[in-house]
């Protein structure tokens, strides 16, 4: 059955507006192109595919929209009218802050938020997740469709990717223990028993599994990895550094990249990814290929290769 919702679209220049109205009479919803849903409600209307004056509305009101999308895939999240809450309570600005970088993307991957929060739920220390809030905050963050975060480690420039401190607790490297300089190779999981890592987080430079932002992390070794985290597995996060590093009792070791992922969803490839993905994404920046604008940009400056004068 064909959608029978009036609407009408107005055209000025490149901005267009669609105004559609309830068949009851019951009101209208107006939304510019600039809105993340056009694209949708107006493939809903021109094709009449049987959505519902209803199904349109809720597409129209953002929030709404990501709520309900959300609700459905997790228990623990509600809306009030304002705030995303978790079992009740306000998710942080850090999260919220992701939520808008989705929306400008017109990502609707939202499952990666829920997975996200919900590997955060199994963290067993409250301390804990409130110190990976202060790590989030220090700047926008990457998380993977299953909700892992993506970090920076700093290493030796040796074929195993030597850690660059060493210590005397045992690391366990898939499985094989190791003290000293720890090894890092792709594909690894470093783990570290959880009860060794330091959870005061006003003690400097102590025991645990460093993973830190692109920016701490760049300056610290001579190699650069890509690690991927479960929020479960965050110990402490210490103030020494500004709140750009954090303590882990666990990461996997993805791989060596200089370049930083600007993606809020890092779709990686690789022998931890097991969706059947038919996209080619850029091992550099975790865009789309086609997307893409690595080769276009100069590593040195950031402008376009065509306007860079570094050379």
């Amino acid at each position: 059955m064909k959608t029978t919702i009036p609407y009408n679209v107005i055209s000025t220049g490149n901005d267009s507006t669609i105004t559609f109205f309830d068949p009851a009479g019951s009101g209208s919803k107006t939304l510019s192109s600039a809105h993340p849903n056009y694209a949708r409600v107006r493939d809903c209307l021109l094709s009449g595919d049987g959505s519902s004056y209803a199904d349109l509305a809720v597409l129209v009101d953002t929030k709404t929209h990501i709520a309900q999308s959300l609700s459905k895939l997790s228990d623990h999240i509600s809306y009030d009218g304002t705030n995303l809450l978790w079992d009740g309570d306000v998710i942080n600005n850090a999260l919220a802050r992701h939520m808008l970088r989705l929306l400008k993307d017109d990502d609707q991957r939202y499952v990666a938020l829920v997975h996200f929060m919900e590997r955060l739920a199994k963290n067993p220390s409250q301390v804990s997740r409130v110190h990976l809030w202060t790590w989030l905050e220090s700047e926008d963050f990457t998380i993977t469709p299953d909700g892992l975060i993506l970090g920076y480690k700093g290493v030796q420039n040796v074929e195993d990717n030597l850690s660059m401190r060493s210590g005397v607790e045992p690391v366990y490297v898939n499985g094989v223990a190791h003290i000293g300089h720890i090894p890092n190779p792709a594909g690894a999981t470093v783990e570290i028993p959880r009860s060794y890592v330091q959870t005061d987080r006003n003690v400097a430079c102590s025991v645990g599994l460093h993973v830190g932002t692109w920016d701490y992390a760049n300056g610290f070794g001579r190699k650069l990895l890509r690690v991927l985290v479960d929020p479960a597995d965050v110990v402490s996060v210490p103030k020494d550094s500004g709140c750009a590093k954090m303590r882990v009792s666990r990461y996997v070791v993805l791989d060596a990249s200089e370049k930083k992922v600007v993606t809020p969803i890092f779709d990686y490839v690789g022998p931890f990814d097991d969706d059947d993905d038919d996209e080619d994404y850029c091992s550099d920046c975790g865009a789309v290929v086609e997307e893409c604008v690595c080769d276009s940009t100069c590593s040195e400056c950031g402008e376009n290769v065509d306007d860079c004068e570094c050379l």
